[in-house]
């Protein structure tokens, strides 16, 4: 009797043999975790391959899933952002979705034109849609105001939760500093906020020349405060400038765009400023930073003591963290992908005599 092994079979067993070795020799794979974060990125896969599965078994095909996936909850999210209720936001969605999967119905089932040209036609015509009237920009942020539908909570041990603040501009780091009092980084407000206790709601430091990234205890009392980048005019001024803004993301790599950049110094491509960066091959003096890194040392009242720097023409740029443990400075430069080891003390006996 011969053995007859399907294609299904084959590959649902090189996934087990993938997983098994993945799980023996990658550290920290077979972690919760890392799997819950793996079955998030796949999910949307799985519910184009389920709507899919569900067109083939009906003889069919849909060229139209990812236009269908994608345009109605960005509607959502554009709406939402741009001041109408959740609810309206939501219903529009749902309007929309149900809209376009009649009109491919319809088109198939009474009109008779092949589903694989109806819905090649309709998918283009909703994507063009929604890049002409729905969508100023092609990526569209979740608004706050969202998260109570997404199940988006703070839990702590006792399953209690308490906002300290809200509206901030991109929240990065945050940390307990005494007298009831949460100090948090708004990294696009280029400042240091206050949240809980007597003085809840002002800047420690404001008006930052960099962006700030997370802020950690320090030995001896205060704090380490990290930046990603470092704030340019020329970076300042497209801020200001909307429509210049949104045409450049909508036509220009993102890894040319103008913005607070990790690194740089990988291509000619870069963005510059004034006269140039470069006079053959060495960086200018006085070249404005593409991307920095920056570590600062604060007091406990908040203070610039002293700072480390990774200047225009270093390489570990992109500061995103820095933790002192066992008299060592750890700093992790996301730009260059490295972890820093820094003499913690020594820096201490030296900067601070």
């Amino acid at each position: 009797m011969r053995l007859r092994v399907s294609q299904q079979v084959i590959v649902f067993a090189l996934f087990v043999v993938l997983f098994v070795g993945f799980s023996l020799f990658l550290p920290g794979f077979f972690k919760a975790g890392n799997l819950l974060t793996l079955l998030q990125n796949v999910a949307i896969l799985g519910i184009l391959g389920l709507a899919m599965s569900i067109v083939v078994i009906g003889r069919g095909v849909d060229l139209s899933l990812v236009a269908a996936l994608s345009v109605p909850p960005g509607l959502v999210l554009s709406m939402v952002e741009h001041g109408h209720p959740v609810p309206t936001a939501l219903a529009a969605g749902l309007a929309l979705a149900l809209l376009f999967g009649l009109v491919n119905g319809w088109l198939v089932a009474y009109a008779e034109v092949p589903s694989l040209f109806a819905t090649l036609a309709s998918g283009l015509f909703l994507a063009g849609l929604g890049q002409v009237a729905f969508f100023q920009i092609d990526v569209v942020r979740w608004n706050p105001a969202l998260n109570a539908i997404a199940g988006i909570e703070l839990q702590t041990g006792n399953g209690d939760a308490r906002e300290l603040a809200n509206g901030a501009a991109y929240a990065f780091g945050a940390c307990a500093a005494g007298q009831g009092e949460t100090w948090f980084c708004e990294s696009w407000r280029r400042r240091i906020f206050r949240a809980g206790g007597p003085r809840a709601g002002t800047a420690v430091l404001d008006a930052l020349p960099v962006y700030p990234s997370r802020i950690t205890p320090a030995s001896g009392g205060g704090f380490w405060l990290t930046a990603f980048a470092a704030r340019t005019q020329l970076v300042e001024f497209v801020l200001r400038e909307t429509a210049y803004r949104e045409r450049m993301i909508k036509e220009i790599d993102p890894r040319y765009w103008i913005a607070p950049s990790l690194r740089s110094g990988a291509t000619f491509l870069e963005p510059m400023q004034g006269a140039h960066i470069k006079t053959m091959g060495v960086v200018k003096p006085w070249a404005p930073p593409v991307s920095y890194g920056l570590v600062i040392r604060l007091s406990p009242e908040g203070e610039p003591v002293y700072s480390l720097h990774s200047r225009v023409g270093g390489r570990n740029h992109g500061v995103v963290a820095a933790v002192e443990c066992g008299g060592k400075l750890y700093v992790l430069a996301k730009g260059a992908g490295r972890i820093l080891c820094l003499p913690g003390s020594r820096l201490e006996a030296e900067l601070c005599p």
